[in-house]
């Protein structure tokens, strides 16, 4: 297919593909089908990911994303208020100041030879479209996603003991040890209940699988040294991850003391703290089973082939402001300043925790003597 082909404009409407609306008129040619979509980001400039309808001017991924969805012509007009209407759904959600160099989308849009090329002329140079893969109709992105590959870039003077730690350190061996001594216990199945917000202790939705959880080895940026953390589980809940990691800073730099590391699984309320969301980024979106089944027909939900400019992007985009954030803005130092504020002892949780059961148990009094 020559150029003009590729970027020509269909002036009709697809019968088979129309939806009785002049929204589709004036698309690209090319059939609608159903795809997964692997995109890159840099979260530096946005408020997370998910466009909130009612709320389009808080610059999100998304916003963005179905905008220049629609100048490519490859969806119709009215996806941006309604992106329900090309089954829009991303593999995860992602936070203010959060990246990705392996989200993934499942959507509908008029496929082409070069829809990657049509969607990404009209993007910020802080979102890039990796590639577009057909799929079948039942393709999920969300559900049909077996595991997330996260990983978390910070400074080690993170891990110094509390109070001691400058742009100099480099971190020690008995350090290293102690952080993957606490990486390997959050291996397995726990409640982490106490790593998010709106779940209590007990509830099944609160049960994550954690696959694997290790450290690079340190380097070096402008002096600075900096080592890489990286998580593969199921599944994970907001702010999970970032609890995750502030609990181990604290407990590597001797704020947090063991019997802390254990209420926060066996607690019904406990103080953690959430590290900044500067280094972590969404590494990869794992659909291993689903490749094995349907989807083969298709060559499967695979970017093995565009891994070389999925690094480029991490290298160029996403390391630059991680770094630039720890080295000129002082993210971590300047978060590590307010984790003494947090209470590692567990006494003002259970007091906070008892004062919520009783108004409670006072609400459901009152409610039962007014019935």
């Amino acid at each position: 297919m020559d150029a003009a082909n590729i970027a020509k404009i269909d002036d009709g409407i697809d019968i088979k593909n129309s939806e009785g609306s002049e929204a589709n008129s004036g698309l690209v040619s090319g059939p609608k089908r159903k795809v997964a979509m692997l995109f890159a980001y840099c979260g530096a400039n946005y408020h997370g990911l998910q466009m909130n309808r009612g709320e389009r001017w808080i610059k999100t991924i998304e916003g963005d994303l179905f905008q220049a969805l629609v100048d490519a012509k490859v969806v119709p007009s009215n996806c941006v208020q309604e992106p329900h209407k090309m089954t829009y759904k991303s593999a995860s959600r992602t936070d203010k100041g959060v990246s990705t160099c392996g989200q993934v989308a499942s959507l509908k849009l008029r496929l082409n030879e070069n829809v990657v090329g049509l969607i990404n002329q009209h993007l910020p140079e802080d979102i890039v479209v990796m590639a577009v893969r057909r799929t079948t109709q039942g393709f999920n992105a969300q559900l049909k996603a077996e595991g997330r590959t996260y990983s978390y870039t910070l400074p080690t003077f993170a891990f110094a003991d509390y109070g001691t730690g400058n742009t100099s350190y480099k971190i020690t061996e008995d350090k290293l040890l102690k952080v993957k001594s606490i990486l390997y216990r959050y291996k397995g199945t726990h409640s982490f209940h106490n790593f998010t917000s709106g779940k209590r202790m007990g509830e099944m939705s609160a049960q994550r699988f954690i696959i694997e959880f290790e450290h690079g080895d340190p380097f070096l940026v402008q002096n600075v040294e900096f080592i890489t953390l990286t998580i593969k589980g199921q599944s994970f809940m907001l702010h999970q991850i970032r609890k995750m990691i502030g609990l181990l800073i604290a407990m590597v730099n001797g704020l947090a003391k063991e019997q802390h590391f254990i209420r926060a699984f066996s607690e019904p309320l406990e103080d953690i703290p959430k590290a900044p969301g500067t280094g972590l980024v969404l590494e990869k979106v794992h659909y291993d089973g689903f490749n094995k089944g349907p989807a083969k027909q298709h060559g499967g939900v695979d970017f093995t082939d565009v891994q070389d400019k999925i690094d480029e992007f991490r290298k160029t985009r996403i390391f630059p402001y991680i770094y630039k954030k720890e080295i000129e803005e002082s993210s971590m130092l300047d978060w590590l300043e307010t984790l003494s504020r947090h209470d590692y002892s567990g006494k003002s949780s259970k007091e906070q925790y008892g004062s919520k059961e009783e108004s409670s148990l006072n609400k459901e009094t009152n409610d039962t003597s007014e019935s």
